[in-house]
């Protein structure tokens, strides 16, 4: 099992809860010779962690059985919009709906930070997407083209591509997001058939977005990365190869 397929399992994988599970025994012993999958999972508990610990303060009334047990028909029954338990029931749903958008989406300026607003984290779920597989949104062969697109549906459309990149063969885009912010998928394919990304985010998407305006490379699996910062724009490039290859690119 390598790193990928790992990190497929133990997205349904709860600290504490499944560590003596056998399904998850060969995943978790990838994590060790991984750092960034034991870096991606050590996130991924914090968030099952924090939000299990919300859902638990949430207080069921203490007489909650009795009133259950204690309801008799009526010749007037109440619509069920409006009985105890229908109201409790929603205000539940409510309470989750509430935690899922402070723990999962990224707040506002005085809002709880969002603990997955990281560059490793937005980093670990590009090359995620762009190995489980994807639609095109835009068919194109152009890079002119694919910013008119990104342009025309408010997608980020002012940066920079990398020189060597207008040497590749245009496969399209995608309009994707990440925590709610707008990213341009940029789909490309070298003369060796591997396949390249460039990923295109606004800086402020990230907590800790690259300081850098020169590209910082590292590998990933079978991936090769590089990942910098010019102006307001934050750069991710994905590619198969190694580092070599990334570096012509750039």
């Amino acid at each position: 099992m390598d790193s990928q397929q790992a990190k497929r399992v133990l997205w349904l994988y709860r600290p504490g809860v499944d560590d003596a599970d056998p399904q998850f025994a060969e995943a978790l012993a990838q994590v060790e010779h991984d750092p960034d999958l034991q870096r991606w999972l050590d996130e991924h508990c914090a968030e099952y962690t924090a939000l299990r610990a919300k859902l638990k303060d949430i207080r069921v009334p203490a007489d909650l059985p009795d009133q259950i047990l204690g309801e008799r028909p009526v010749d007037a029954p109440i619509p069920w919009w409006r009985s105890r338990l229908a109201l409790g029931t929603a205000a539940a749903v409510v309470v989750v709906l509430l935690l899922h958008s402070v723990l999962f989406h990224h707040g506002q300026r005085g809002h709880v930070p969002n603990p997955r607003a990281t560059f490793a984290a937005f980093r670990d779920d590009m090359v995620y997407y762009a190995d489980a597989g994807y639609k095109l949104d835009i068919k194109s062969f152009s890079l002119d083209e694919l910013r008119q697109v990104f342009a025309s549906n408010g997608w980020p459309s002012d940066y920079t591509v990398p020189p060597g990149l207008t040497e590749l063969a245009v496969r399209g885009g995608c309009l994707t997001k990440w925590n709610e912010h707008k990213v341009s998928m940029l789909c490309l394919t070298a003369a060796n058939d591997h396949k390249v990304w460039l990923f295109v985010v606004a800086r402020s998407a990230l907590s800790d977005a690259p300081a850098q305006s020169t590209p910082k490379i590292a590998t990933q699996d079978i991936f090769c990365t590089a990942s910098w910062s010019e102006s307001n724009k934050t750069y991710l490039l994905v590619a198969e190869g190694d580092e070599p290859f990334v570096r012509s690119l750039l």
